[in-house]
């Protein structure tokens, strides 16, 4: 009986020696694990609150450091850490909502003038679709992922049409989408929808597409808290379709020189929606003066209109190469 309970003991010791050596070797990943399962959490509930606020490009940096937190040191936290309790996230459900995130800063992207997003739309599909999953509370987060990537894909195109030159056919392309397509009034479908509208009004000029740009930005405003929506809405404001353009009082300045000075000073004060017209103006009257093109380049830069900027620094560039002011916007326009 004594030897019985003698060997029960010395076994319930050696099981006790096994524990406790399992523990000391899997105390090192525990610490590392338990360090970046924090800085996961942090990470993750950032990054849903940015996702809140409408800080979408915010959002996807808090979601990329969460899953740079991965990898093979978490992989064995995660298997050692039944030894002692505890939670941990699956590493499928940080890629799939990575993948959201990445969606959804890709509107916030294109609304601001970046259109070289062909990439970041596939690394989002990837996320979301082979590399992660989503909890059930999460489901509708995927199906806004999925909505707005794909309405990227036909603003892509839209874009391209622009690129071209054809801002008809593209006017066309974004009526049929609005009238259409039920997600364009989502702020992160919206966002590209309402930059493509103000490029296609101030280059067709037409009160049709003038007429739709501003009722299109003026509705998304009306819902959307995002500081996007008030710049589109100042830019386009002013534009006004040639047949209904009013009557230019006799004290307003007549001369290039003189309308250029207004517009400049206009610019001077941070006013850019009274300047951009203006300038505009300026330059249709003489494309070729490099001083009025770069000084409109500059005001398109501020009102978030980039590549028209570009493509003005780039005729400045063709005219006369060495213009150190132009290369040096160009530059600062391309980063």
């Amino acid at each position: 009986m004594s030897d019985s309970n003698g060997g029960s003991f010395s076994f319930g010791l050696i099981r006790l020696g096994i524990f406790v050596v399992l523990l000391i070797l899997a105390a090192p990943f525990l610490a590392i694990g338990y360090f970046k399962n924090s800085n996961i959490k942090s990470s993750m509930d950032n990054g849903l609150k940015l996702m809140q606020t409408n800080k979408y490009v915010e959002a996807q940096e808090k979601f990329e450091d969460a899953a740079d937190s991965l990898g093979v040191l978490y992989d064995c936290y995660v298997t050692v850490l039944p030894l002692v309790g505890g939670r941990y996230y699956d590493k499928k459900f940080v890629f799939g909502l990575r993948g959201v995130a990445r969606a959804l800063a890709i509107g916030e992207k294109m609304g601001g003038g970046n259109f070289n997003v062909a990439k970041d739309i596939e690394e989002a599909e990837r996320d979301m679709s082979t590399r992660g999953k989503f909890p059930p509370d999460a489901s509708v987060l995927k199906e806004l992922g999925d909505v707005s990537l794909r309405s990227y894909r036909v603003l892509l195109l839209v874009h391209a049409d622009c690129e071209k030159g054809e801002h008809q056919k593209a006017l066309n392309e974004i009526k049929g989408m609005i009238e259409n397509n039920k997600y364009v009034g989502y702020d992160i479908v919206a966002m590209p929808v309402c930059y493509l509208l103000h490029q296609i009004a101030i280059n067709l000029k037409t009160a049709d597409s003038i007429d739709t740009a501003k009722n299109f930005i003026k509705a998304m405003k009306g819902v959307h808290d995002h500081p996007l929506f008030t710049q589109f809405a100042l830019a386009i404001d002013p534009l006004v379709a040639p047949s209904t353009q009013p009557r230019v009082a006799a004290a307003a300045p007549q001369s290039l020189k003189d309308k250029y000075r207004l517009g400049l000073s206009h610019a001077k004060r941070k006013d850019f929606t009274r300047a951009m017209p203006i300038l505009e103006d300026c330059h249709s009257s003489e494309p070729r003066n490099d001083t009025i093109a770069y000084t409109l380049a500059l005001v398109k830069r501020q009102m978030g209109q980039n590549a028209e900027a570009r493509k003005l620094c780039e005729e400045i560039l063709a005219r006369s190469p060495g213009d150190e002011k132009a290369v040096k916007l160009l530059a600062a326009l391309s980063k």
